[in-house]
């Protein structure tokens, strides 16, 4: 009882109805950065497909949201908030509400060089046409919440050394003349046989020699690509002193001549030094 005119064909997109953000058919290498402001509290539905490795400590093709203003992470992905996709054991998926506070947000997603919408290496996901993320409003979400946002950026650092090479040693000496805020990004290698930074940066009191700071295993979280790489994205307050920051690397894995999977940001391989909230230049030598 169908004749041909009841039969329509349409492209299939997966695109989601009233999505607020969208970033679905990711490929290989891709960086999404997204910007948006919630004029107040609100639940955001986030419906995200991605590449969780069996093995690996964290994902390989994920997302998360960062507080613009206190660069805290507000949301990620994990093992344990996201479910079996379909497919291959490694395509897992987010599919929630999550609440955010009144604010400025930051949106990334990452995927690394392979296993992705341009090429599955196994088994696809059910739902393939979603490999990225996607956001809806949530319970209760008022949609004229929610703004556009665009990111000032980190400002011109102060102190700059990245796209570190191999076998590189950098240092800089600097005075404060009253208490400061820095913002620290960081990226490094971290070596899982020993336990320890490779490719690291640190900041240390320029008279006692004293560590002030510097990377860790616990303050630095996943930089993309193989699970050594580690970043740091954050502050720290400085009171008034001179001070010393440097950064080394050994002779591999490096910018330029990687021997494993990149960061998303390889340029990035390194550590730059920018103004904090409310930073006095003045008061910078």
């Amino acid at each position: 009882d169908i004749s041909s005119s009841d039969l329509k064909t349409y492209e299939v997109t997966g695109d989601i109805p009233g999505a607020l953000v969208k970033y679905n058919q990711l490929g290989d290498d891709e960086y999404v950065e997204r910007g948006f402001t919630l004029t107040k509290p609100g639940n955001l539905h986030i419906y995200s497909i991605i590449e969780y490795p069996r093995g690996n400590q964290t994902p390989v093709d994920y997302g998360w949201i960062v507080n613009a203003d206190t660069r805290e992470k507000v949301w990620q992905m994990d093992d344990w908030n996201t479910d079996w996709a379909g497919g291959g054991d490694k395509n897992r998926k987010f599919d929630d509400d999550v609440h955010l506070d009144k604010g400025n947000y930051i949106l990334y997603f990452v995927t690394d060089d392979s296993h992705s919408f341009d090429e599955f290496n196994v088994n696809p996901p059910y739902d393939p046409y979603n490999w990225g993320i996607t956001i809806i409003p949530g319970k209760d979400f008022d949609r004229s919440s929610f703004k556009e946002y665009k990111a000032p950026g980190f400002g011109n650092p102060l102190i700059d050394f990245t796209r570190v090479g191999d076998d590189e040693y950098h240092e800089q000496a600097f005075r404060l003349k009253d208490k400061e805020s820095v913002h620290i990004y960081a990226i490094g290698e971290y070596s899982r046989s020993d336990r320890e930074f490779v490719d690291f940066g640190w900041i240390q009191d320029a008279i006692s020699g004293k560590m002030v700071w510097e990377m860790t295993r616990s303050n630095t979280e996943h930089a993309g690509g193989d699970d050594k790489n580690r970043m740091f994205d954050g502050y720290v307050d400085l009171p008034k002193g001179d001070y010393i920051v440097a950064y080394v690397t050994d002779d591999s894995h490096s910018y330029g001549d990687w021997n494993a999977a990149p960061p998303f940001n390889p340029k990035a391989w390194g550590i730059a030094v920018f103004p904090g909230d409310g930073f006095n230049r003045d008061k910078f030598e």
